[in-house]
């Protein structure tokens, strides 16, 4: 997570006027700040650890594995070869962070039930590269202390070897005068005194190595992460409190789509919990292919055209997995003239508010669990001229558009639940 997420949006603005030249604001505000980016910084770490479910058993896996490499670092500690081979390892691993990410969020149905590895890897960075650069700086202390546990090894070596010598020199200046006695002696202070002559010398040039490789893979990692997208404040792709449970797609150009489109789509909801799905074409040739969709799945939906069951005999499923709601141009506007006509006609009518008028407009059509969208897919449009058309002009009042140039394939698809994981809805404030 960046650390210019957890700062109020004054200190962003203070920190963007001192790079345009602008004053900075006065100190006082200091202790505010900081006091009120802890408490963001506690509020997200709380929704965080909320937003996992601690009971998975890959990420039971994940925990013990961080345990076992902390206490295999702690083991061989002293042991130099060891500790730059970890360091190494570990070095690695963090690198290896992206291409895990990408492949769990191909394959997290095997081992997880919910889809941790969004696209800008939150996820991954907190559980896997946190602890790992952890243990770097752990074994980045380590090598430090043995080198220069080691340097003074040497020079102690060294110094020995010099006094050895000097010994020496003056054992063979006195020879003739001291006599062969004196010389056994001087021989034997220097015997104690000399290191062994097979004894290696410690190597110590593989640790600017460590350090130049440790830190150019820190620069690798965290700048792919920053140039990833937008910043976030909690961006997981799962169970975040940003997961949207309806989704809606409005398909337009010259294709119209078929039975298997929408089918594909409600497999892509069901894949990431998604509760709705409305799909909408201006034509409505979807509505005379309810019956196929529905007939066509093979899991638990309930298809509804504009809210209804698209046969009279047909009842609702009593739990449905998805609700599949098929809409035209005709629940647009046309929808929001009539429900007008009929309170205009009628005299009895109750007062015109927003609560009486949603609930005509609902009226005898099969309860939502969220009728408003919360993502909305616009398929052959450009996100520089968004145009809603006449799309449920009354239901996205708070929903997130998403222009798709072409089709709506999966990769777009994950990608805009990413983005709707990382957007911040103000309400008007």
């Amino acid at each position: 997570m960046d650390f210019l997420q957890l700062l109020p949006p004054s200190v962003l603005e203070a920190l963007a006027g001192q790079a345009h030249g602008s004053q900075p604001r006065a100190a006082p505000i200091v202790p505010g700040v900081l006091a009120t980016a802890l408490k963001e910084f506690v509020d997200d770490a709380t929704q965080f650890i909320g937003a996992v479910d601690w009971t998975e058993p890959f990420i039971s896996i994940l925990i013990a594995f961080h345990v076992i490499l902390l206490t295999w670092i702690l083991v061989t500690r002293n042991v130099y070869s060891y500790t730059a081979f970890n360091f190494l390892g570990v070095g690695l691993l963090i690198l290896a962070m992206k291409p895990i990410n990408y492949l769990g969020a191909q394959y997290h149905g095997s081992f997880s039930r919910t889809n941790y590895f969004d696209a800008h890897g939150v996820f991954m960075g907190v559980m896997w590269a946190a602890p790992l650069l952890l243990d770097m700086m752990l074994l980045m202390g380590l090598l430090l202390r043995q080198s220069a546990q080691m340097l003074v090894k040497v020079k102690t070596q060294q110094f020995q070897k010099q006094r050895a010598q000097k010994m020496k020199s003056a054992a063979g200046q006195s020879k003739n005068t001291d006599g062969p006695k004196q010389e056994v002696k001087e021989r034997k202070r220097a015997s104690k005194v000399e290191p062994p002559a097979d004894t290696p010398e410690p190597q110590i040039s593989l640790l600017p190595l460590i350090l130049h490789w440790s830190v150019t893979a820190y620069q690798r990692v965290f700048s792919s992460s920053q140039t990833a997208g937008p910043p976030s404040r909690l961006d997981i792709n799962s169970t975040a409190a940003r997961k949207p449970a309806h989704v809606a797609v409005s398909f337009r150009g010259s294709n119209v789509p078929d039975a298997q489109t929408v089918i594909r789509v409600a497999t892509w909801c069901m894949d990431h919990n998604v509760r709705v799905l409305t799909v909408h074409d201006a034509s409505g040739v979807l509505k005379t292919m309810a019956e196929s969709i529905a007939g066509s799945s093979s899991i638990t939906t309930q298809v509804l055209v504009a809210g209804i069951p698209p046969k009279p005999s047909s009842q609702p499923s009593a739990h449905p997995i998805l609700y599949v709601n098929i809409v035209s141009d005709n629940e647009g506007r046309a929808a929001l003239v009539d429900v007008a006509r009929t309170f205009a006609a009628d005299p009895s009518a109750p007062q015109v508010t927003v609560d009486s008028v949603d609930t005509a407009l609902r009226a005898g059509k099969v309860p939502l669990p969220t009728p408003e969208p919360n993502l909305v897919f616009l398929t052959h449009t450009h996100s520089d001229s968004i145009q809603i058309g006449n799309f449920l002009p009354w239901d996205i009042r708070l929903s997130e558009f998403t222009a798709i140039p072409g089709d709506l394939t999966h990769a777009a698809f994950v990608e805009g639940l990413d983005r709707y994981a990382t957007c911040q809805q103000r309400f008007g404030k």
